[in-house]
């Protein structure tokens, strides 16, 4: 499992992969290692998936073992938001939030963002024909996309 890639991302211009549960940060040009970021209480089998986020300088890391969300932003401490449910999927918005797709049986988006120093977090509860969800964005409309794996055999017999 340590070759098994969950996420990529680009922040100032480096690629972060998440790999083995830590980042690899690499050149973009030449794609040469340049170092690896260890994440405190992240097991390998539990990442999930990394986004970056520009307008925050940090990268996002979902744990589904730990329901929670590692902060890493490039000049500070990592940071961790847990969550009810195991978070998946993750991808920024164009102001600066966190949406998580969660799994299991909740089918929810979770808007995620910092305000006056507060973690706020809004839970989108998912049409019921949205089966395992595992990816979403949100378009300048303000609407989200997800991607879900749906189930075989719906449809006439």
């Amino acid at each position: 499992m340590k070759d098994f890639v969950w996420g990529v991302a680009v922040l100032n211009n480096k690629l972060h992969v998440l790999m083995g549960g830590q980042v690899q940060v690499h050149t973009t040009t030449n794609y040469t290692l340049l170092r690896c970021l260890s994440v405190p209480g992240l097991h390998e089998y539990h990442a999930q998936d990394l986004a970056a986020c520009q307008r925050n300088n940090c990268l996002y890391i979902s744990d589904s073992g730990n329901k929670c969300i590692h902060k890493l932003p490039v000049d500070g401490p990592v940071s961790k938001w847990m969550l009810p449910d195991e978070p998946c999927g993750l991808s920024v918005t164009l102001s600066g939030a966190l949406l998580v797709v969660c799994l299991g049986a909740s089918r929810r988006l979770v808007f995620m963002s910092v305000e006056s120093g507060k973690l706020r977090m809004l839970r989108i509860l998912l049409e019921p024909d949205i089966f395992h969800p595992c990816h979403a964005v949100q378009l300048t409309s303000g609407h989200f996309v997800v991607s879900h794996r749906g189930e075989s055999g719906l449809g006439p017999n």
